[in-house]
């Protein structure tokens, strides 16, 4: 890495591709809070079956059948939430993954930043025990020994050297990759000291392509849950249907006595 590119970013640019660029940081996750989940919970066909079910109980007398069917609406409600703020926090543990802080060079001086301040071209100092504040290239020092098991699932940390002189940097090159120059962010540098140039920022990173994608997720209704609507949509048009084919009071007792003048009864007829 020659003096020029050790000089780093004057302030002037890094504002200008701050604002042009954003803050290094994940979007805000949308979260739903405990009331609600609690709220989507119970408009769910089952549980209003269920609740039905142990009301039924309660009005024919069987207290005991009753609330054990409470009971088990209640616990299924408190499952739901429990399993739903876990997948809540899932975009949060990301936001946790990313450093506070970067020791960066702007202006030919070393500085102690904000990592969301961080913009692409900024250089910055890396070291044992840190996580990478933003995506980049591995301009000089040490051979780094890095943990990337928040991208891959690998336990096993990887080797990355400097950018030799005259390769061309790939961006867009996959996590896990051994001997490489490309560092990600979120990553923990396990081994060495070196200087980074950082290339991507926020959601363009790879640890942000994860958040982006775990935001998009909607939410669907699961097979049990739509054959669950479908059963309650049936037990609602029940009454309309037997009263359709149920015959009425009048046409039973024309039936009757159809019946009765065929088999010679004495009555007269109407």
């Amino acid at each position: 890495m020659d003096a020029a590119t050790l000089h780093g970013l004057s302030e002037a640019e890094a504002a200008r591709r701050l604002a042009e660029g954003g803050p290094n940081a994940l979007s805000a996750p949308r979260r739903r809070g405990v009331l609600r989940i609690a709220f989507e919970t119970m408009r769910e066909p089952m549980f209003l079956l269920l609740v039905g079910a142990a009301g039924l109980y309660l009005v024919l007398g069987d207290l005991g059948g009753g609330l054990f069917l409470m009971v088990g609406a209640m616990g299924s409600i408190g499952l739901v939430i429990l399993q739903e703020t876990r997948s809540e926090r899932a975009l949060s543990a990301l936001r946790d993954l990313s450093q506070p802080h970067a020791r960066v060079i702007r202006a030919g001086v070393e500085r102690r930043i904000a990592a969301a301040e961080l913009v692409p071209g900024d250089i910055v100092l890396v070291g044992e025990g840190e996580r990478l504040p933003a995506d980049g290239v591995l301009a000089a020092g040490d051979v780094l020994s890095v943990d990337e098991s928040a991208l891959t699932g690998e336990s096993a940390p990887v080797s990355k050297r400097p950018l030799l002189e005259g390769e061309t940097f790939s961006p867009d090159a996959a996590p896990g990759a051994e001997d490489g120059p490309n560092l990600y962010s979120g990553t923990l540098i396990v081994r060495g000291q070196a200087v980074a140039r950082i290339s991507r920022t926020g959601p363009a990173t790879a640890l942000g392509q994860i958040g982006v994608s775990l935001a998009a997720i909607t939410h669907e209704a699961t097979p049990l849950q739509r054959s669950a609507a479908g059963w309650s949509l049936g037990w609602g048009e029940w009454p309309s249907a037997s009263a359709s084919w149920w015959p009425s009071p009048m046409a039973c007792c024309a039936a009757t006595g159809s019946k009765a003048r065929s088999l010679g009864s004495p009555w007269p007829s109407p």
